[in-house]
């Protein structure tokens, strides 16, 4: 059984305007989505990935090879996460992905689970959106050979991960980004476009739902010395994020 918060991500998804609407089809959809996400969660073992070491540990590499962590709470008790995408080793990702298409795609699934899951804070009237902040700083040509990875993975996301993106904030994003953007646009609902914030520098709006303790000096905060922004320092462990929850929120 489907917790309410993802019946209802799915009956967005489905075009259901109103928790009463009887539009028959739309009902027949939201069955069919369902169906097929469970039982594309149970081809790809996730429940079981979640609570495996080995996975949880791959989890971990797949953060440092995509350059992102989970750093705290926004004052909604959203998860937020954080991706240097500027920073990238294209080449690594694309063998990565290209090599073994399966495991990204699982451990991308585990991040998302990971986010859609994380325990709230007090309140919290969201118990299944993120933030997600996407720091373009270094973006470069050498980013559209991934434009068939991301693509993919936006597919997953859409398919069996509805209304779970919250808000994406593009930050330091130079010129190439709309070019690059405009590639993977097709693949990304109109709903979800909606929720697109792009800026070319580090707008200050993001200290108006994120305490500054939680955000990296990089973006305006004054948190120094953490992953990813410093790649010595480890990413955040998942009972860090549980013992903090109040804290950084």
């Amino acid at each position: 059984v489907s917790p309410p918060h993802e019946l209802l991500g799915f009956l967005r998804a489905c075009q259901l305007e109103t928790p009463l609407d009887t539009n028959e089809q739309h009902i027949k959809n939201t069955v069919t989505r369902l169906r097929k996400t469970h039982k594309w969660r149970a081809d790809i073992g996730l429940e079981d990935a979640m609570n495996d070491d080995h996975w949880v540990k791959n989890e971990n590499q797949h953060r440092s090879l995509l350059q992102y962590d989970i750093v705290g709470n926004d004052v909604h008790g959203r998860p937020i996460l954080v991706e240097l995408v500027g920073r990238w080793n294209v080449e690594r990702i694309l063998a990565n992905s290209t090599n073994d298409p399966a495991a990204f795609t699982k451990l991308h699934a585990m991040t998302i689970e990971r986010l859609t899951t994380m325990e709230r804070t007090k309140g919290c009237l969201d118990p299944r959106g993120q933030v997600v902040i996407m720091d373009c700083l270094g973006l470069s040509r050498a980013h559209f050979s991934l434009v068939s990875t991301l693509q993919s993975i936006s597919q997953v996301d859409a398919d069996h991960f509805p209304d779970t993106l919250a808000e994406l904030y593009v930050v330091n994003a130079p010129y190439i980004f709309t070019a690059l953007a405009a590639l993977c646009r097709p693949f990304v609902s109109s709903e979800t476009l909606q929720k697109f914030h792009v800026s070319s520098g580090v707008p200050e709006a993001l200290l108006e739902f994120i305490a500054p303790q939680v955000l990296p000096a990089e973006l305006g905060g004054v948190r120094k010395d953490c992953f990813p922004y410093d790649s010595e320092a480890p990413p955040t462990s998942i009972a860090a994020h549980t013992n903090d929850l109040e804290t950084n929120s």
